[in-house]
């Protein structure tokens, strides 16, 4: 997963965890999961080792998240 800033193009965040690791991410965090996607879907796709992206733009913050699943 990374975290862009919008405005400078600058790597706010990046951060890489094992799939198991992912997994209970996941749970505690699935508020934060990106619309048209759900928790059973990335858990799925964790479990299965299928490779995922998923974009989010979060306008009123200025930021772009990337999770990729590989």
């Amino acid at each position: 997963m990374h975290i862009t800033d919008l405005h400078s193009g600058r790597r706010k965040v990046e951060l890489r965890l094992p799939a198991n690791v992912a997994a209970v991410a996941l749970r505690q965090g699935a508020r934060l999961i990106p619309p048209g996607h759900n928790a059973a879907e990335l858990t799925e796709a964790l479990q299965r080792e299928q490779p995922l992206d998923l974009l989010l733009v979060d306008e009123s913050n200025g930021e772009r998240i990337v999770i990729t699943i590989r």
